[in-house]
């Protein structure tokens, strides 16, 4: 998933994904706004100025017509060699199992119970917090388009709505997943447009270099106030005591604002 605003990604997402998992044998698209993408191996897939995040993603999955997607976001980059037998073992366990939902990173140390007998494989409960999301997953395409609901909004709002009591993603129907292991490799790129230095130089030392000169790198300010921000999401009683503290004075965090916003139905 992309848009013609982060082309500039394309390249170095594309060349990295081909060293990293050169033997990938599945079919590779691109969905974007209306430049189309001149990487090989890559279909792109037009969806126009009109529709925003979600309906690019709705148009797309009826251009596909397959059972599983594997999702992922274009600062997201295959940072090092994928063992295929990993993968394949995966994806025939996720159709063992009829699993709606399996994401193949974790940001974020998840208070999740472990699955079965699994020693890196969690399941996601309703009540954990980001639990269903963006990063990088492989997605039962029905339960992809259940989720969406067939609303058109934008990106951030799709993870917040998966936080709001109610949501499908909820539903003890589906069986919702995350393997710790990153099997993928997946370094995260860009935040707040920028490049994050962190991953610029892992890339580098492992012997691809990205030209940041039209983006620039986050500043070593913003690098230490998100460091901070993510450890703090890592306690969820501090998180809460700090969200209560900025509610008090009258500041609203980002999900604070589109919650009020889906609620107030602006979206529909």
């Amino acid at each position: 998933m992309s848009c013609d605003a982060y082309s500039d990604l394309w390249h170095d997402f594309f060349e990295l994904k081909k060293r990293n998992w050169p033997d990938c044998p599945y079919p590779t698209y691109l969905i974007t706004n209306i430049k189309k993408c001149e990487e090989d191996g890559v279909e792109t897939i037009c969806c126009g100025d009109e529709l925003n995040w979600t309906g690019r993603l709705l148009y797309a999955l009826k251009q596909v017509k397959c059972d599983y997607v594997l999702l992922m976001l274009e600062d997201y980059y295959i940072s090092d060699k994928v063992i295929d037998e990993t993968f394949d073992e995966i994806l025939s366990f996720i159709k063992q199992n009829k699993v709606s939902y399996y994401k193949l990173e974790e940001r974020a140390n998840l208070k999740a119970p472990y699955y079965l007998d699994s020693d890196f494989i969690k399941k996601v409960d309703g009540n954990v917090e980001y639990g269903v999301s963006l990063i990088t997953s492989i997605w039962k395409t029905d339960f992809l388009n259940a989720v969406i609901g067939g609303e058109d909004y934008r990106a951030c709002e799709f993870e917040v709505r998966r936080n709001m009591e109610g949501d499908i993603s909820h539903s003890p129907d589906y069986l919702c997943l995350v393997d710790i292991r990153n099997v993928l490799n997946i370094a995260h790129m860009v935040q707040r447009g920028q490049y994050i230095p962190g991953a610029v130089k892992t890339l580098k030392e492992k012997g691809y270099t990205i030209d940041t000169q039209k983006r620039g790198k986050l500043s070593i300010y913003m690098v230490f106030y998100l460091k901070c921000y993510h450890l703090l999401r890592e306690s969820p009683l501090l998180f809460s005591l700090t969200k209560r503290i900025r509610r008090t004075f009258g500041g609203k965090s980002v999900s604070d604002k589109y919650m009020e916003e889906i609620k107030q139905n602006k979206y529909n």
